[in-house]
């Protein structure tokens, strides 16, 4: 098949939307079809082409300032559209670029699919703007209006189907988690990692880890708070946070404030080298409940770490308790938690749906939708 992934972001980006078209496309690729991802231009990209790849120049728009939009001279891009003999358009954004997709599927009566990625109600406090609760019934409604435009729709667990239904989305909706690429968590830079380990204290005690943006919907605070706990009766523990983001200033606050001993925030760090970085945990945590699917969970679990994570209907499919991991709601579960976890065999197998799965499963869909777009037109 001809396919055009159209995202907003794109890898060397590092978010879970970047990660997942990547691995898609790569996997899709590796199956034999071509595959065309068309993004927007960031900072480094701008001398880099690469086949099939397309990059649109982009601004950061004032209101959600970490994240770029693109520019798009629609024309030029229809034309490009035509030029790529499309089998199928699949979005992974409801943005400019999404846009462009939906448009050029209808233009040229191609199949269209569409990704839903992010919970965006749980994410209107990134709009500067007074009173931004009030966004949520708007969303909601944007939402399920560009999925309706589509022809069938992709989320990664049943919470999100659930809450696009709750909606009014009709379209048919496929759950389809994202998947993993096996190879890659189970093979990293010994060397490189006795280094990190050396440069964050890492050396002795048992190390919590925390990998994915800084942001106030992850509740970062929460877990600093309940390891701190830890700390406070004696458990020889280490908290090592991965990532950046724009709550990373205050929590480093929080730290010094309640005067944490053993904690290091690493900033970003480089996605191909994210694997070295599961290698110093012992144990992932997080209280976000922000998630559609908590890739990184998968990507600790398939490191072969166990899970403390907060409860939520996205994990049902990710967290067995008591055997990959324990979910926790407040203080007094996450240190039971944690406590149970300490008393697991160490050395849990990895596991992981692996990236190959996740393209079959995909293909699939485009399939279907394939299919039932050409009996409507006969």
């Amino acid at each position: 098949m001809r396919i055009g992934l159209f995202t907003d972001t794109y890898y060397p980006e590092i978010n879970g939307v970047a990660n997942s078209t990547y691995m898609l496309r790569n996997a899709l690729e590796a199956m034999g079809h071509t595959v065309y991802v068309i993004t927007s231009r960031v900072s480094g990209t701008e001398s880099s082409p690469e086949e099939h790849i397309y990059r649109i120049p982009s601004i950061k728009p004032y209101l959600v300032k970490d994240r770029h939009l693109a520019l798009v001279v629609e024309p030029y891009w229809k034309h490009k559209g035509k030029q790529m003999e499309l089998d199928v358009i699949h979005t992974q954004t409801e943005f400019t670029v999404g846009m462009l997709g939906m448009r050029i599927a209808q233009k040229f009566g191609i199949p269209l699919v569409h990704s839903y990625h992010t919970m965006y109600e749980d994410y209107t406090h990134y709009f500067h703007v007074p009173k931004s609760e009030k966004l949520k019934p708007v969303v909601r409604m944007l939402s399920a209006k560009f999925c309706n435009y589509a022809d069938g729709v992709i989320v990664p667990t049943d919470k999100v189907r659930k809450k696009l239904h709750s909606y009014k989305v009709y379209r048919d909706v496929y759950v389809v988690p994202t998947g993993l690429d096996p190879a890659k968590y189970g093979n990293c830079d010994a060397n490189e990692v006795e280094r990190l380990r050396a440069r964050y204290g890492l050396e002795s005690g048992y190390t919590l880890l925390y990998i994915g943006r800084l942001a106030e919907e992850k509740n970062i605070d929460q877990v600093i708070d309940h390891y701190k706990k830890l700390e406070d009766a004696g458990e020889d523990v280490n908290l090592l946070i991965v990532g950046d983001g724009p709550v990373r200033g205050k929590l480093e606050k929080q730290a010094r404030d309640l005067r944490i001993r053993n904690i290091a925030f690493t900033g970003a760090v480089p996605w191909e080298e994210i694997q070295n970085y599961y290698a110093l945990g012992d144990l992932f945590v997080s209280a976000s409940t922000s998630e559609t699917q908590g890739l990184t969970y998968n990507e600790a679990l398939a490191s072969g770490l166990p899970i403390l994570v907060r409860r939520d209907p996205c994990l049902e499919q990710v967290l067995r308790e008591g055997e990959n991991g324990m979910g926790f709601v407040g203080e007094e579960e996450f240190l039971k938690g944690y406590r149970a976890i300490r008393a697991l065999p160490e050395g849990l197998a990895p596991e992981a749906y692996t990236d190959r799965d996740f393209a079959q499963e995909v293909l699939a869909v485009y399939k279907e939708i394939s299919s039932e777009a050409m009996r409507h037109r006969a």
